[in-house]
């Protein structure tokens, strides 16, 4: 199967972390095993910015701040039932790390910055898994 990048925005809350085993931002790729790939997830205040990201995070163990990348080979494709077999990339940002990205905007107010995905995977290369807006909201329990 091909796989095309698409955009995706992420609204995330300040004050939990984000990601990770509950799989609200979990990237299946059906039919192909990317588990060997290396990922990496940056966060910037606006697309082409050139300075040090606002957060960077790549390949870690399942549970741990950062992508962490498995394939199930028994995987049913979501339409038709069959078994298709499918990677799973899982990004995960701590809540100390998100409780940081405030970017100078008012604490009661969303922030609105941009995220990629970059990926590369056997027989493909580097490229853009995934990019979109990164939405923090504020919240209210500290």
């Amino acid at each position: 199967m091909a796989f095309v990048s698409q955009p995706r925005n992420f609204t995330v809350d300040k004050r939990v972390p984000w990601g990770g085993a509950n799989g609200e931002a979990d990237i299946v790729v059906l039919g192909l095993d990317w588990s060997a790939g290396t990922y990496l997830m940056e966060v910037r205040p606006e697309p082409g910015n050139t300075s040090a990201a606002l957060l960077s995070i790549a390949n870690a163990s399942a549970g741990a701040q950062g992508v962490s990348v498995s394939y199930e080979a028994g995987y049913l494709h979501p339409k038709t039932g069959a078994v298709v077999g499918a990677t799973i990339i899982r990004p995960q940002i701590n809540e100390t790390s998100l409780e940081s990205l405030s970017y100078g905007a008012d604490p009661a107010d969303p922030v609105t910055l941009f995220y990629d995905i970059h990926a590369t995977v056997s027989g493909r290369g580097k490229f853009v898994l995934m990019a979109g807006k990164f939405i923090i909201q504020p919240g209210v329990t500290l």
